[in-house]
């Protein structure tokens, strides 16, 4: 049907002008859907739309009520929109159902009681989804009963709304002890982005250790699963999971994990050959993230001895995860060096903020340092280096000092990217006095279960 549409927007117009609303027109007349309507609303208003959906049992039937809003995060003054939604929904194990979704509410109806409600089954849809907490307990319960998509269309969702401020940080934690057994990289690849947010704004926080031990008993079965070593009949699935989790129980100080990484290492100094290309990253960052002195300089020097821009990048990116305090004064002297090139050290630095696990020690580092390192950047690379820095970190101290510097006024591209970098730390500031309470509260629950 698509290309029906797209041939004939093509002959139609051949040799001539265009306009968007003619291939929406194109598109419908082959479809026989209302593609005009709903291609408007997103393509020409900003935001996503959010579909509330509440579950009742009346009747013998499950009858779900939706209406719509619009999903913000930290965006107190968007202005209210709606869009014509097109909504697959549908018990779980059950085929869907599909309307269109405008500003006024609709129900649907589902013959019988006890199944949870599924919205936008498939994951096919552009617009986030929240559920009433009867229903998100039942789809936490069910959760093995869905397809990969609605699975990691699910947990994406309920993470939203945590980041939203719309539902409380034990939802998603619960549904994340529903993944024993969990083998899909997408869905993975969604909780360990998750897993790793509430990591960076635990820090300082005394919970962080227990959280980490969580997060280490939640990934250790997978790994364990996989394996460290390639395997004959590994997919490239397999190859992409191994390597996240490696890198993340690195990052979670899994003790099992760092020795074997740092056993690898030692070999892989001696012989490159020792260690698959599939898992070089992956081991480098767990031993760079916990690196004494000595492996430190090991990576440093494997760095100095590449023959490749991104060879050697790989090694000092690994060095630039160490979180000890003066090995991270090293690291950010290095922007002062050659050792990297000049167009390469802005993403550097930025990587090192994020990475070693103290941004607020290397912004105030690299303050000290900045006017003889931004004057080897160009204008556009030099406007973005410090908010890049500054936006890895929660403080709203560091907010107030990237707003008060010349260099953030210097130019409108400037400006810009400070005002980035101030409103996403500020987000992030209000996220941790949310999250922080909620994980250790969750934390201690689990502990007298």
């Amino acid at each position: 049907t698509f290309r029906d549409g797209m041939r004939h927007y093509m002959a139609a117009h051949a040799y001539s002008n265009s306009t968007t609303a003619d291939l929406w027109a194109a598109l419908e007349a082959a479809s026989g859907k209302p593609v005009k309507q709903i291609a408007a609303g997103f393509t020409e208003q900003p935001g996503i739309p959010l579909v509330d959906v509440k579950v009742a049992c009346q009747g013998g039937q499950t009858v779900a009520t939706l209406t719509q809003g619009r999903f913000t995060i930290n965006d107190p003054k968007a202005a209210k929109l709606t869009w014509q939604v097109p909504v697959s929904i549908g018990l779980v194990g059950d085929a869907p159902q599909s309307l269109l979704l405008s500003a006024k509410a609709e129900t649907i109806k589902f013959a019988g009681c006890g199944k949870p409600v599924k919205a936008n089954m498939g994951d096919v849809g552009y617009y986030r989804v929240a559920y009433d907490a009867a229903n998100l307990k039942a789809l936490s319960d069910g959760y093995k009963q869905m397809t990969a998509a609605d699975r990691v269309n699910l947990l994406g969702d309920v993470w939203a709304m945590v980041e939203a401020g719309r539902e409380t940080p034990d939802k998603f934690l619960e549904l994340t002890k529903q993944l024993t057994g969990e083998t899909e990289l997408v869905v993975w690849t969604q909780v360990l982005g998750s897993l790793r947010d509430i990591d960076d704004l635990e820090r300082g926080a005394p919970d962080r250790p227990a959280f980490r031990a969580y997060a280490r008993t939640l990934l250790n079965p997978v790994l364990a699963r996989v394996g460290w070593d390639p395997r004959p009949d590994d997919t490239p699935d397999v190859v992409l999971l191994r390597s996240s989790l490696i890198r993340t129980l690195g990052r979670f100080e899994d003790p099992a994990v760092i020795a074997e990484a740092r056993k690898r290492f030692t070999a892989f100094v001696a012989d490159q050959s020792t260690l698959s290309p599939s898992l070089q990253d992956a081991v480098l960052s767990a031993v760079g993230y916990t690196a004494d002195k000595t492996i430190y300089d090991q990576l440093r020097e494997l760095g100095r001895k590449a023959t490749s821009t991104e060879t050697l990048l790989r090694y000092y990116y690994a060095l630039g995860g160490a979180h000890d305090p003066k090995l991270i004064e090293e690291t950010v002297g290095i922007t002062e060096t050659d050792e990297i090139t000049a167009g390469r050290v802005n993403r550097f630095i930025a990587g090192v903020a994020a990475s070693s696990d103290n941004p607020e020690l290397v912004w105030k580092l690299f303050l000290a340092k900045r006017k003889a390192v931004l004057k080897k950047l160009t204008p556009m690379q030099a406007a973005g280096t410090l908010p890049a820095i500054a936006g890895a970190s929660s403080d709203p101290a560091i907010a107030k000092e990237l707003e008060a510097l010349p260099e953030s006024n210097i130019s409108s591209g400037a400006k810009h990217d400070a005002d980035n970098a101030v409103e996403d730390i500020g987000f992030k500031s209000g996220f941790k006095a949310r999250l922080v309470p909620a994980v250790s509260n969750w934390l201690k629950g689990q502990a007298t279960n």
